[in-house]
C-alpha cells in the first residue's frame, strides 16, 4: 500500500522573479545573525523567532497606535470601514505574535511577549524594519507600513503596480531615515532552519540554497511534540479556524510537526512578512490606504503626540502633562503589561476543561480579551480628548526596563505588583472631579477592571 503524499512529494513551481529578489536582498543586506557567535541549529532557531517575536510586537503596537489617533466621531462610513481594515492588520499581528510563541514552544523553547531586548543587525529586532516610532496615521507613517510589508520592488513586475509603489518606497525611505527593511529575509532564514535539509521546499521554493547554510536544519528530535497543550489555540481568543468572521484572516497556528511549523510560517509569510503574498496582504491594504489617505481619512485624524510617554523629568517631546490624561496613560500601561503577563502566564499551563480560578489558563486569556485589550481600546479613546499644548494625548505602550520575568514565579510576582498599581490608579480617576470626570460607561469599565484584579490579587497571594 502505497505512502500517504506529503508536500515534499510535489515538484516545487518557483517564481523567478521571487528567487531573484530574495538573493539581491540577502546579498545586499547578508542574513540575520545572533550576535552570541556559534550557537546549535535549535539556540539559532530559538534566537531568531524571539527576534520575529520582537518584530510582531513592534509593528502591532504601532499599527494600533496609527489606529487609534483616527478618530470616529462624526467620520463617514468610508473612514469608519478604512479604519476598521487598518485595525484587521494590527489584530492579524497579534496573531502573528501569538503563532510565534507557538514556534518557539514547538523547539523547546519559554514563551515570549518582550520587546526590545533581542538584538538584530546591530539593534532591537523591534527596530529591524524601520526605527520604532508611535506616531499618527499619515502618508509618511503609511508609505513605511506599506514598504515594510511589500515584495521588494525588482519583484513588482506589473508596470502599473510598481509605478504605483516606487514613489512610496522612495518617500518611506525618506522619512524613516535610512532604507526600510522587508523582514522576509528573517523570515526566509527560519523557515530555511525549519526546513527537513537543502531541497527546495514546495511552500518556500525560491530560497537561494547556495547562500544559506548548507545541512542546518533542526532535527525531528527538536521538535518538542510535549508542547501541544501548552500552544495557543483560536478558538481560545474567539477565532473560529474553519470560518472567520467576514474581513478577519487571524492566524493562531498550533505547531506539532515540523511540516505544521513551516505550514504557520508560510500563512505569516501571505500576510506580509515573507514574499509569498497571498490575497488581503498586509501591503496591498496600507497601499489602498496610503493612496486613500486624503479622500477618506485626513479630517479624522487627531494630533496625537509621537511617542508618547509618562515618566520623563522636564518637558521632553511627547511627555503627557495633562494631570487626567496621565493618570489614564498610566493606567493604560499597566493594562498593556498585564496583558503580556497573562498570556505568558497562560502559555506556560496546559489546557485543561473547566473554567478555573483567576490563575487558570482559561481566566487568564479571557481577561486578556475582556479586560486588558477592552482597557487599551477605551483608554486609547480617551486619550484623545485631552488637549495639551496643542496636542492631545496618546497610549504610551510603556515597559519597564528590565526584561519581563519568564518563569511562572516571577510572572505572579510581577503581576501583583502591577494589579496594585492599577488599583491605585483606578480609584484616582473614579475620583477625578468634572469637567475630567469619567464618564458612565468609563466608571462600569473601571469598576469591572477593579473587581476583576481584587479576584486576581487573591489567587496570587502566597
Amino acid at each position: 500500500m502505497a505512502a500517504e503524499p506529503t508536500l515534499l512529494d510535489f515538484a516545487p513551481t518557483a517564481y523567478p522573479a521571487r528567487a531573484a529578489a530574495l538573493r539581491r536582498a540577502i546579498l545586499e543586506a547578508g542574513l540575520p545573525e545572533p550576535p552570541q557567535g556559534e550557537m546549535s541549529v535549535v539556540e539559532e532557531a530559538r534566537y531568531l523567532m524571539q527576534a520575529a517575536a520582537e518584530v510582531e510586537h513592534a509593528l502591532l503596537i504601532q499599527y494600533l497606535y496609527a489606529v487609534y489617533s483616527i478618530r470616529t466621531k462624526n467620520a463617514l462610513n468610508a473612514a469608519r470601514q478604512r479604519r476598521r481594515k487598518l485595525l484587521n492588520i494590527a489584530l492579524e499581528e497579534m496573531g502573528h505574535l501569538l503563532t510565534a510563541q507557538n514556534l518557539l514552544l514547538a523547539v523547546g523553547a519559554s514563551p515570549y511577549f518582550d520587546r526590545g531586548n533581542t538584538l538584530l543587525g546591530g539593534g532591537p529586532a523591534g527596530d529591524h524594519p524601520f526605527p520604532l516610532r508611535l506616531e499618527p496615521l499619515s502618508p509618511d507613517s503609511l508609505a513605511k507600513y506599506v514598504t515594510a510589508e511589500s515584495p521588494p520592488l525588482d519583484m513588482i513586475q506589473d508596470p502599473a503596480l510598481r509605478a504605483r509603489v516606487e514613489p512610496v518606497f522612495a518617500r518611506a525611505a525618506q522619512v524613516a531615515g535610512q532604507n526600510v527593511n522587508h523582514i522576509g529575509v528573517l523570515f526566509a532564514k527560519i523557515f530555511w532552519l525549519f526546513q527537513p535539509n537543502d531541497d527546495p521546499h514546495p511552500l518556500w521554493p525560491e530560497l537561494p540554497g547556495d547562500l544559506l547554510p548548507s545541512g542546518r536544519h533542526l532535527a525531528e528530535s527538536d521538535f518538542v511534540t510535549a508542547s501541544e497543550p501548552q500552544q495557543a489555540q483560536p478558538e481560545e481568543f474567539n477565532q473560529d479556524p474553519v470560518d472567520p468572521p467576514s474581513g478577519e484572516n487571524i492566524y493562531i497556528i498550533p505547531v506539532r510537526s515540523r511540516i505544521e511549523s513551516l505550514f504557520a510560517l508560510d500563512k505569516i509569510a501571505e500576510q506580509g512578512e515573507g514574499w509569498q503574498l497571498g490575497p488581503e496582504s498586509h501591503f496591498e491594504r496600507f497601499l489602498e490606504a496610503y493612496e486613500k489617505f486624503d479622500t477618506e481619512l485626513a479630517g479624522y485624524i487627531a494630533p496625537v503626540p509621537v511617542n508618547p510617554h509618562t515618566s520623563a523629568t522636564g518637558m521632553a517631546p511627547g511627555l503627557i502633562t495633562h494631570p487626567a490624561a496621565l493618570l489614564w496613560a498610566r493606567l493604560a500601561n499597566a493594562r498593556y503589561q498585564m496583558l503580556l503577563l497573562k498570556l505568558g502566564l497562560g502559555l506556560r499551563q496546559p489546557r485543561q476543561p473547566g473554567d478555573g480560578g483567576p490563575l487558570s489558563r482559561f481566566s487568564l486569556f479571557q481577561s486578556s480579551l475582556d479586560h486588558e485589550m477592552e482597557a487599551l481600546k477605551v483608554n486609547g479613546a480617551r486619550l484623545v480628548e485631552f488637549s495639551d499644548q496643542g496636542e492631545v494625548a496618546g497610549l504610551p505602550f510603556e515597559l519597564p526596563d528590565d526584561p519581563l520575568p519568564t518563569d511562572n514565579d516571577g510572572i505572579k510576582r510581577r503581576l501583583g505588583e502591577v494589579v496594585l498599581a492599577a488599583r491605585e490608579l483606578i480609584q484616582q480617576l473614579i475620583n477625578l472631579p468634572a469637567p475630567n470626570a469619567p464618564t458612565q460607561n468609563e466608571l462600569d469599565l473601571l469598576e469591572s477592571l477593579r473587581q476583576a484584579d481584587e479576584s486576581l490579587l487573591a489567587a496570587l497571594q502566597p
